[in-house]
């Protein structure tokens, strides 16, 4: 008799009816399929952080195709084009019916697996030996081979015994709930303790949510959970942080609108004052009320324990006696200066801010406005990773700092240090900022947004040619075909991956997939990712027949193409860490194998 398993993953069909047409779609398990993932490197300010969806069921171009002409013969106000987009909607439709079924097949192979290794353990037992004689610290390690959703919704309602044991803080130190609101609760209601709690913005609105008895449980439960990510510091957010004081370690919020939040302001800052906190994370994407605004200055002795600090304000608070950032962020560094490793200041702190940042003696990872002061950062003795970010300044305050920057890379004491140098936002001076980077010789990954100044690219191979350590390098332009094919074989040999990010219908230079491959010949550690960014779509709509072509060569199956981000190699990717770690975090892995050569 076919298993559980087996039997799920048979062939099933789904009516779908559009203008009184019903299409039938098959939907097969097929191990072949590829990993997509969604990039989005183009963003500096967090790292590239992608979303797996893996395809059992695809439409192909021509039965798209045909389906497309269908639904436009039969109704003659739908186009081909929006005939074609209603397939492609109804394909992403089905993928999430298809997570949902991987989902349970996940859940059912767990099952499988615990059940064999429990008839496993009862062979070597005594013959009448039962499950509940077993010592319970053996029963708990069991049940830690479960998913969060089998213990609370399974193993927690078959007796008292296991409904205690399902409490034990071995299974639950670990687990990490988010964005789902409904599990969250259920999570604290049973769980002693969680990792990290994610809340989504759509759960937490500016009111006071007293009567909600269901959000109570957020404010109350006995749970402690050592991270906390909120949308927004609202009042059943400030709660909840109190009703964890004595157990929060890290803090991160995200403040994605305009709110009256100045009643608000200050409790933050206050409840902060009560945390003992290891890291925080202050993101306000609208600075008109901003909480950089606040009076409020930590007193000695207060976040004493910070070491990782990340704070962003997109817009540009409204002036105030206290400064651009109300000074708060000078306070912060003040109080924390004696264990802070890692920092982010927003784009438009003073450069008297970085220049205090010479005080922390464990800095090892900054983000600083680009100015000139971050020659003071050669007094952090461990310093290894800088960026450079610079959001918000105009072209005239960008071409004077440019070579004042390029001045201090090349003669400063971070030459020796430094291992990751990252530009972001930078609009002009890259080639003279390439130049320099060139001098340090110890850097393990470079990074350069570089947009609008695509003719930066063609300091690539020189770049190369004298950073002997370098395994990363990331530029946001696509380099001419010329360019990819100047890099030599034998320089740079450590370079794992190449990401270049962009479009290759922005100029008249043509594809630049053949390039690449050809630069895949005589390097077959190398990972060369086109980043196609948030541009997949006017890329395939926009690109040369030669350009259709060579993603033909990469990828056969067109209805993919739009969100198609190809890592292409020249080895085996089944044995490769760094291919895992691409699937992992970015984009779909091609093994280019055999196709090389193809004209």
């Amino acid at each position: 008799m076919p298993s559980a398993t087996d039997r799920i993953s048979e062939t099933g069909q789904e009516d779908v009816l559009t203008n009184d047409l019903i299409v039938k779609l098959s939907i097969r398990d097929d191990s072949e399929n590829t990993f997509i993932k969604h990039s989005s490197s183009m963003d500096g300010k967090s790292n590239v952080n992608g979303n797996a969806s893996s395809s059992s069921s695809r439409l192909t171009a021509p039965f798209a195709a045909s389906i497309a002409s269908i639904l436009s013969a039969h109704t003659p106000t739908l186009t081909a084009e929006e005939a074609f987009q209603r397939c492609h909607e109804l394909e992403l439709q089905l993928k999430a019916e298809q997570k949902m079924v991987s989902k349970l097949k996940y859940q059912l192979e767990q099952s499988e697996r615990m059940l064999s290794q429990l008839r496993s353990v009862h062979s070597k037992c005594p013959f009448d030996t039962k499950f509940e004689d077993l010592p319970e610290e053996l029963i708990v390690t069991i049940f830690s081979y479960l998913s969060s959703d089998l213990l609370l919704d399974v193993v927690s309602q078959v007796c008292h015994q296991w409904q205690r044991l399902c409490r034990d803080r071995m299974l639950w130190s670990k687990i990490s709930v988010k964005k789902d609101l409904n599990e969250i609760i259920r999570a604290m209601t049973v769980a002693p303790c969680l990792q990290s709690v994610y809340i989504s913005s759509e759960y937490l609105t500016v009111h006071d949510d007293v009567g909600d008895e269901q959000l109570q449980v957020l404010t109350t439960s006995p749970c402690r959970v050592r991270s906390l990510t909120l949308p927004d510091f609202q009042p059943i957010a400030l709660r909840m942080v109190r009703n964890q004081l004595g157990y929060l370690r890290h803090l991160h919020v995200h403040s994605w609108w305009d709110h009256q939040r100045a009643e608000f302001r200050e409790d933050l800052w206050h409840t902060l004052a009560e945390l003992d906190l290891v890291s925080l994370t202050l993101h306000e994407y609208d600075g008109r009320n901003s909480y950089f605004h606040t009076d409020w200055r930590p007193a000695p002795g207060q976040l004493c324990g910070l070491r990782h600090l990340d704070l962003y304000c997109k817009l540009v608070p409204q002036p105030s006696p206290r400064g651009p950032l109300g000074g708060v962020v000078d306070a912060l560094v003040e109080a924390s200066k004696d264990t802070l490793e890692t920092v982010s200041l927003p784009p438009k702190t003073e450069g008297r801010v970085i220049e205090a940042l010479a005080q922390c003696p464990l800095l090892r990872e900054a983000n600083v406005p680009f100015l000139e002061e971050v020659r003071a950062l050669e007094a952090c003795p461990l310093l290894e990773a800088l960026e450079l970010n610079s959001e918000w300044l105009d072209h005239e305050t960008v071409r004077v700092l440019v070579p004042r920057v390029a001045a201090v890379l090349r003669g400063s004491a971070l030459t020796a240090r430094l291992r990751t140098l990252f530009f972001q936002g930078m609009t002009m001076g890259c080639r003279e900022l390439l130049r320099a980077v060139a001098d340090l010789r110890g850097l393990r990954y470079v990074r350069i947004h570089n947009f609008g100044e695509p003719e930066a690219a063609a300091e690539l191979p020189a770049v190369l040619g004298e950073l002997v350590h370098l395994e990363r390098f990331t530029i946001a332009t696509m380099p001419a075909p010329a360019v990819l094919d100047a890099i030599p074989a034998e320089v740079c040999p450590g370079l794992r991956e190449l990401t270049v990010i962009g479009s290759c219908h922005e100029d008249t230079l043509g594809c630049r997939v053949p390039a690449a491959l050809r630069l895949l010949r005589h390097r077959p550690a190398l990972h060369v990712f086109l980043d196609l960014g948030l541009g997949v779509r006017g890329h395939l709509e926009n690109a040369y027949p030669q350009c259709m072509r060579a993603h033909g060569r990469v990828c056969e199956d067109e209805s993919l193409w739009h969100r198609f981000h190809p890592v292409m190699v020249n080895h085996d990717p089944t044995g490769c860490s760094w291919c895992r770690d691409m699937v992992e975090h970015y984009a779909t892995v091609v093994d280019m194998r055999g196709k090389l050569d193809e004209d």
